[in-house]
């Protein structure tokens, strides 16, 4: 086994947001995809990217890993998986204008046309693409256009940098040119007349194919990415050289809390911030003026300066005024001599308001309305507001009271009793009010608890009448003190007119928050451990918090009382695999009432804890085989650069962990994620250990069971035992010899309560294999588990349904007796070993004079297929052209059904079909179906038209179909290794194809694959 040590690119992403005053122009106006990979967890559970632009979020596709890379937090791509988000829109496709900001942190080597970001087709066919790569011929790359499939590649091109360093990047286009930035500074342009193609989703560290749909994974990106934002317009050169100022590495404060422009911050919130890398001291300014925070010095406080010479990155400020928009900003001073200040960016934070609006849970009901329109729900639905406030004069968007006898009132009741701060009130504003006078003028404001007893409030007697114009604003506020209610009544004595009949248009009634707010984790949350942290945003009046947690939300049990706003449970006995409820009582005895109970809240636990899935490994200084140490040893990180990892002369077993050249993972075949350990194994006790440089309690949580996932190759594996050993205790997991010859993925089990040490401080975990033969086996996902996971129980699906076999035991012949034997028309095949225990193979190779292939004379039985199962073993050479086909059935390109063990040279496992060129419907896999037997399955299910694709019994894709097989109708091409481009042709071997007139289940698909 060679591997070999080699290094992979890395590179980082951060862009700044920016505010541009470009004239002529249309500006950035409009943030559309603005990704940070400080909103995702570390690790590899990585599925959404959460997009705070105003498109949506983005979809992870092959797992990407978040991880630490040079101090900052981004997601690595390692070219097989990329994240998709939604379809481009206009003002970035088309002719519009757009920007695109970007930090860059190149490894040691620089890659050639890697994607960081695109939409459009790649080549057309009526417009543009937008990729902006990363070492396009040796330097960076602005953008990639091309008017039709003949024009060559274009975009502006900055000159190569130098490896590991920060870069600043920024491209924008105006409409007639191209600009791109590098560190703040202009640094080349191009004139062009870009024609985005429309309607493609936008992607990150992959660019779509021709079609738009598939991704040309031959330009996918490697390395890392920490933020991407799309702009919707152009930013200005001013913009983009002071977002410079503020790049990873530059001596400024950096990484404020609270975040720039943040609302809604405690008052007592302390600040903090990431100092520079020379810094020695800090000096801190706060205030409200930015003029005062932007001009002063220590030399000239001017008032704000909040702290001078502080050695800690943090500033308490004490509680600060409730509404207020405070500037603040850190500036780094280095040691002496030189003392050198260096000024800081200006952040900006707006403290959190005395009250809040109560904008859900109110219902509105009123002594009549003068029609279904003018009900009382105008006053509370927002209907004549804009965006200022501002109420319309239309009397549809307003309350108009009936004419009967007595006072007129309109009572608003909430779904809980709240701390009441005040009103706003917009009286009737319709055009006809300054001559008609409907506005309400005396007026009596009553609050009740329960609506029995009714409390009057003082001074709330007239309101204001409005101007009947299109600017009007609330003028009117009522003072409620802090009352407590759940009711609000208001009796209009008379109005503004000589009508008994009266209208409002709007109020807005503000709470003062009281009960515990904003729970982490949030309501409905699924935590990946059962130490968990409770935390909350505390009432305003609570002096102490009571924490009440349970399994039945009906009688939740008090656990403890706190002064903090957290709560550790790691003392609660919190287990996998439960849902929990939990409340917070906010106590102070000496307010009335003395506590308020706030919601009921909940959380879940995952079913099970990860001791190792494998995805965390690289090919750098964290390899799988530093860390599983196997009988054939590795020689360390001598000569990797900064890897501290002494060499291994071995365990003395036959065991052999990781592939031969990276990546050393395994990344074809996985359980889940996008990695699995591969290990050979030769004679018994072959086996690869880890130890655990924090020992691990494998007590919590109410484990019961470890188990871990393991799968075999059908290719010549010996038989045997798989086995752990825990601190030295070995446990055979799986006694089924033959599970070793199956690529289905097994799940042994080990009960815990059987294993005769420490569990505690679990130290040591081996996998091994016992067998009296050689083979590979690949593990994954080694999990603790409270109960054991189901699997599904393979069953025979017998021959009832089966319409067609293909046995491939050195003929074609059908031997399902319907006599739809194969021929050869090109070459003649020859056959090679098939799967364990199934005899001889297909095997069919490119040739240049002679094509091989098979034809099935199938139309008729395709035609009869509505529910139906088509399944093959494959052992794919992933050789020769692309698009080969395991199989193609139909009469030309608009009208045919396919399986693909690659889209292209490099993409995902495909099935389609489409009829009469309509829209395919489509199922991928992950990536490339992975070389050796593997069983491929599709299902059509026409009664609810879906299709599912089944990979070694795992359902990999499903989805609905507009087809069934009897749509293609009379099917004149019916190959099993061939389509209709020339350079489709299969190369590898194939066995066992069957054809079912039924939707199989994944239990019998299980067992086609060879589970038992």
């Amino acid at each position: 086994m060679c591997k070999r040590l080699c290094y992979g690119a890395l590179v980082v992403l951060m862009v700044c947001a920016a505010v541009p005053v470009t004239a002529g122009i249309k500006v950035a106006e409009e943030l559309l995809v603005d990704l940070r990979a400080t909103d995702l967890g570390y690790g590899t559970d990585t599925t959404t990217w959460i997009n705070h632009g105003s498109l949506g979020d983005f979809a992870a596709v092959g797992g990407p890993l978040v991880e630490d890379v040079d101090g900052r937090k981004a997601v690595t791509f390692d070219s097989s998986n990329y994240f998709e988000g939604p379809a481009s829109v206009p003002g970035i496709e088309g002719d519009g204008t757009r920007s695109i900001e970007v930090w860059v942190y190149n490894g040691p080597d620089l890659e050639s046309e890697e994607t960081m970001l695109s939409w459009a087709h790649r080549g057309g066919p009526d417009g543009t693409n937008i990729a902006f790569n990363y070492g396009n011929n040796g330097s960076f790359g602005a953008v990639g256009h091309w008017g039709s499939p003949d024009m060559a590649w274009s975009g502006a091109h900055a000159p190569a940098p130098a490896p590991e360093t920060w870069w600043h990047l920024v491209y924008t286009y105006d409409g007639t040119t191209t600009r791109l930035y590098v560190n703040g500074e202009e640094n080349s342009t191009e004139n062009v007349a870009l024609n985005t193609f429309g309607g493609t989703p936008i992607r990150v560290a992959a660019q779509a194919d021709n079609s738009g749909n598939g991704v040309n994974a031959g330009f996918n990106f490697t390395g890392s990415i920490a933020e991407v934002r799309i702009h919707d317009g152009v930013l200005s050169p001013a913009d983009i050289a002071n977002n410079f100022v503020s790049k990873p590495g530059d001596p400024t404060a950096v990484n404020p809390y609270p975040e720039a422009d943040a609302t809604d911050v405690i008052r007592g919130t302390i600040l903090t911030w990431e100092p520079g890398p020379y810094a020695n001291t800090h000096d801190v300014y706060l205030g409200t003026s930015f003029e005062d925070v932007n001009a002063a010095s220590a030399a000239d406080p001017l008032g704000v300066l909040a702290s001078a010479g502080q050695t800690e990155t943090s500033y308490d400020a004490g509680l600060l005024d409730f509404g207020q928009t405070y500037f603040w900003r850190v500036d780094e001073v280095n040691a002496p001599p030189d003392s050198t200040v260096i000024a800081g960016q200006i952040w900006t934070f707006t403290v959190e308001p005395y009250s809040y609006p109560i904008d859900s849970g109110i219902t509105a009901t009123a002594s009549g309305s003068f029609a279904p329109n003018t009900g009382p729900d105008k006053t509370i639905d927002g209907s004549g507001l804009n965006d200022l406030d501002q109420h319309s004069m239309d009397g549809s968007d307003m309350w108009t009271s009936g004419t009967g006898v007595g006072p007129a009132w309109i009572q608003y009741e909430f779904d809980q009793v709240h701390k009441l701060d005040k009103m706003w009130v917009w009286n009737s504003n319709q055009i006809i009010e300054a001559f008609m006078g409907l506005g309400a003028k005396d007026v009596v404001v009553e609050t009740s608890v329960d609506g029995a007893e009714w409390s009057v409030v003082e001074g709330a007697t007239l309101f204001n009448q409005a101007p009947g114009s299109p600017d009007y604003t609330a003028n009117t506020t009522v003072d409620f003190g802090g009352v407590l209610a759940k009711l609000v009544k208001i009796t209009i004595n008379s109005g503004y007119g000589l009508m008994p009949q009266y209208s409002l248009s709007e109020v807005r009634l503000f709470s003062t928050p009281v009960q515990a707010r904003e729970p982490m984790p949030a309501s409905g949350d699924v935590v990946g451990d059962v130490d968990v942290m409770l935390n909350w945003r505390a009432g305003r009046e609570a002096a102490v918090h009571e924490v009440y947690l349970g399994t039945d939300p009906a009688d939740l049990p008090l656990i403890g009382t706190t002064a903090a706003t957290s709560y550790d449970l790691s003392a609660a006995g919190i287990e996998y695999g439960n849902t929990y409820y939990w409340q917070i009582h906010e106590v102070n005895e000496a307010a009335t009432p003395t506590a308020h109970a706030g919601e009921i809240w909940s959380f879940s636990t995952q079913d099970y804890f990860v001791v190792d899935d494998f995805d965390g490994y690289d090919d750098n200084c964290n390899r799988i085989f530093f860390a599983w140490l196997d009988g054939w040893g590795h020689n360390g990180g001598e000569n990797i650069d900064d890897c501290d990892v002494a060499p291994y002369n071995g365990n003395g077993t036959g065991s052999l962990v990781g592939n031969d050249q990276a990546p050393f993972a395994e990344r074809g075949i996985v359980h889940s994620g996008r990695q699995s350990m591969p290990m050979g194994y030769d004679g018994a006790g072959s086996e690869a250990q880890r130890e655990f440089t924090v020992p691990q309690d494998w007590t919590k949580g109410g484990a019961q069971i470890l188990g871990l996932y393991f799968a075999g190759n059908p290719s010549g594996n010996a038989a045997g035992e798989v086995y752990v050993t825990i601190n030295g205790v070995k446990k055979v997991v799986s006694t089924n010899a033959s599970a070793l010859q199956s690529p289905v993925w097994s799940l042994g089990t080990v009960d815990l309560a059987s294993v005769s040490t420490n569990l505690s401080s679990v130290r040591t975990l081996a996998v091994g294999v016992d067998s009296s033969g050689t083979g590979t086996v690949y593990v994954d996902d080694i999990r603790l588990y409270r109960m054991a996971p189901g699997l599904s129980v393979p069953v025979d699906p017998g021959n009832d349904s089966l319409v067609a076999h293909y046995a491939m035991e050195n003929n074609l012949q059908d031997s399902a007796g319907a006599g739809y034997d194969g021929t050869e028309p090109g070459l003649a095949a020859g056959y090679t070993s098939g799967p364990v225990g199934l005899g001889s193979a297909l095997l069919l190779a490119a040739d240049d004079f002679a094509e091989q292939y098979v034809e099935l004379p199938i139309s008729g039985l395709l035609q009869s297929l509505t529910d139906s199962t088509f399944a093959i073993w494959a052992d794919f050479s992933n050789q020769g052209g692309a698009w080969q086909r395991i199989f193609d059935f139909g009469s030309g390109t608009q009208t045919n059904m396919f399986l693909t063990p690659r889209t292209g040279t490099a993409g995902a496992l495909r099935f389609a079909i489409k009829v009469n060129d309509s829209a395919e419907s489509q199922l991928n896999s992950p990536a490339t179906l992975p070389s050796g037997w593997q069983h491929v399955a599709v299902v059509f299910n026409s009664t609810d038209m879906t299709i599912q694709l089944y990979i070694n019994g795992a359902l990999i894709d499903e989805g609905p179909t507009e087809f069934v097989p009897a749509d293609l109708g009379d099917t004149t091409q019916n190959w099993l290794g061939k389509s209709q481009w020339p350079d489709a042709l299969y190369t590898g071997a194939m066995d066992e194809f069957r054809i079912y007139n039924q939707a199989l289940s994944q239990e019998e698909i299980l067992y086609l694959a060879g589970a038992r």
